[in-house]
């Protein structure tokens, strides 16, 4: 597990130990907040082959949020 900020928000990424065992993501545990309802992210890949997990790495700290209205 490593912290890193994306887009401007704390978020938790998870990696393997052992690449290609085990689960790669990200999770964000708030994106935007109204009232007491709270939009969360949450993305993440199960036993990705070696070269699809650093892709996935490298993509998630591209991620960008918009609010629509």
């Amino acid at each position: 597990v490593s912290w890193d900020t994306i887009n401007g928000r704390k978020a938790k990424i998870i990696f393997p130990i052992k690449s290609g065992l085990g689960t790669t993501g990200i999770y964000i545990d708030s994106l935007w907040q109204s009232g007491s309802d709270v939009d969360r992210f949450n993305l993440y890949g199960n036993n990705l082959k070696p070269e699809n997990e650093k892709l996935l790495l490298q993509a998630l700290r591209t991620l960008k949020f918009h609010k629509t209205k």
